[in-house]
């Protein structure tokens, strides 16, 4: 269960993931790799869907709000980081 600020925030099960992946990560890389292999499950050697993950990571923002939203950071070639 997701809230923003004591308010229920209603993700999708990958929408979740990504968060609870972040959260654990905080303050370091999440590299997009690793995101795609942990959230979605495809092994080490399948292709990643980089766009996938982009397009999740947007929708999570948006659903978290401009506070908060803002906090998850794209590392351009890396991935992403959630900022304190």
């Amino acid at each position: 269960k997701a809230t923003v600020e004591g308010t229920p925030v209603a993700l999708t099960r990958k929408e979740f993931d990504l968060l609870n992946m972040l959260l654990r990560k905080r303050g370091t890389v999440a590299y997009t790799t690793h995101l795609y292999h942990s959230v979605w499950g495809y092994g080490d050697s399948s292709p990643v869907d980089s766009h996938t993950v982009k397009v999740h990571i947007s929708s999570l923002r948006s659903k978290l709000g401009p506070k908060f939203g803002r906090r998850i950071v794209n590392l351009p070639g890396l991935g992403y980081r959630l900022d304190d």
